[in-house]
């Protein structure tokens, strides 16, 4: 369950706000096949970030952390990560047809 969710504008905060929007994969997918543009994906947001290194940069992270700062760095990752939070709710998907930009946890 997500909690304290507001909706704002896209303009709230540039570069410090996320953006989520429900997106019709099956459709992206259809206009992509028809396009002739390979696709990678839908990837459940946990997969593809355990792929881009999370475990690591989490790791790294508590290294210089206060008790305090641990507590939240916990807090925060399981919520991105766990199943019954964040981590099954959100989905990544890549179109590219260059093999080489496609980010290794896509594959």
């Amino acid at each position: 369950m997500l909690k304290l969710i507001r909706k704002k504008s896209i303009f709230y905060n540039p570069g410090e706000t996320d953006l989520t929007a429900h997106v019709d994969y099956s459709r992206h997918i259809q206009i992509a096949k028809k396009k002739d543009v390979s696709y990678y994906g839908p990837l459940a947001q946990n997969y593809f970030l355990e792929g881009m290194g999370i475990h690591e940069r989490y790791e790294r992270l508590k290294e210089n952390a206060s008790d305090k700062q641990k507590e939240i760095l916990y807090r925060q990752f399981h919520r991105l990560m766990d199943n019954d939070k964040m981590g099954n709710l959100f989905k990544s998907i890549y179109f590219s047809n260059n093999k080489l930009t496609v980010p290794v946890s896509m594959i």
